[in-house]
């Protein structure tokens, strides 16, 4: 929402741009590929944000995924064991946030 002005601002140029080249006319390509080259240049990160805290949510628990966990899993003799542990533990994970949020519900259904 904050760059969304900024945005509008580049695709207007780019309008421009298109209407008003005399002689050689670029393709949309080059002109999208132009105006995404001054938008990264422009747009600069100077710190990490916690997009939950910025939010006021909690963060999730993401143990599941824990760096020890999935050696464990790798380590497995049984391959099939292991993926099965993983499809349960993950359809656990969604049924439990379907239950509390609709709209997660189906964005992990639709992935």
């Amino acid at each position: 929402m904050r760059v969304r002005d900024d945005v509008a601002f580049f695709q207007a140029v780019r309008a421009v741009l298109a209407k008003s080249t005399p002689g050689e006319r670029q393709s949309d390509e080059e002109l999208d590929h132009a105006i995404r080259q001054i938008i990264s240049k422009a747009m600069v990160s100077d710190e990490v944000v916690d997009i939950f805290a910025a939010a006021g949510l909690k963060k999730p628990d993401l143990s599941i995924l824990s760096d020890e966990f999935l050696a464990e899993v790798h380590g497995m003799p049984q391959r099939n064991l292991a993926v099965e542990l993983l499809r349960k533990l993950l359809s656990g994970e969604v049924k439990m946030r379907s239950r509390r949020n609709v709209v997660q519900a189906r964005s992990f259904a639709e992935l």
